[in-house]
C-alpha cells in the first residue's frame, strides 16, 4: 500500500528535469513544406539552365528560345532558318557558392553558323536566373577563311 501512495506522490510532484521541446504535427509539416520551397527556390536557376541545355543539344530551338526571359533575346529559331549551317552547343559551367546564393547559373554556349562560302562562330555565356535566361554575352571567333 505504501508503494501505491509513494507512486502517486511522485507523479504529482513537479519534475526537476528539463521539460522537453514539444511541437505539433502541423508545425512539423509546415516547416518541412517551407524548407522544400526554399530548396526549390535556390535550385530553380539550375533547372532553367538544364532545360535550356537539353533543348539546344536536342535541336529543339523553339524550346530553347522559350527559356529566355525577354522576347528580344530569342534568336535560335530565326538563326536556324536564316543560315545554311547552324550548330549550337551548350554546357553548364561549374557552380560557385556566390552564384548559388545569388540565384544564377552560367551556361557556356558556342555557336557555329553561316552560309556556303563563309562560316562564323560565337562563344560566350548565358546566365540563367529564377525568371529565365538573361541576354547572351557573346564574342566572335573566326575560322580563318574556312569555306564550305
Amino acid at each position: 500500500m505504501d508503494e501505491v501512495l509513494n507512486a502517486s506522490r511522485a507523479s504529482t510532484e513537479p519534475r526537476n528535469s528539463r521539460s522537453r521541446f514539444r511541437f505539433s504535427l502541423r508545425v512539423l509539416l509546415v516547416a518541412i513544406a517551407l524548407m522544400a520551397g526554399a530548396c526549390y527556390w535556390l535550385i530553380l536557376p539550375t533547372i532553367e539552365a538544364e532545360r535550356f541545355v537539353r533543348a539546344v543539344d536536342s535541336g529543339d530551338f523553339e524550346s530553347a528560345d522559350a527559356c529566355f526571359h525577354k522576347p528580344l533575346d530569342r534568336f535560335f529559331v530565326s538563326w536556324n532558318e536564316k543560315n545554311w549551317a547552324f550548330k549550337p552547343q551548350a554546357e553548364l559551367e561549374s557552380w560557385s557558392f556566390a552564384e548559388f546564393v545569388g540565384g544564377r547559373r552560367r551556361v557556356a554556349v558556342r555557336i557555329t553558323y553561316g552560309n556556303p562560302g563563309r562560316l562564323h562562330g560565337l562563344e560566350g555565356t548565358i546566365t540563367a536566373t529564377r525568371s529565365g535566361l538573361k541576354s547572351p554575352d557573346f564574342t566572335e571567333f573566326g575560322f580563318g577563311g574556312t569555306s564550305i
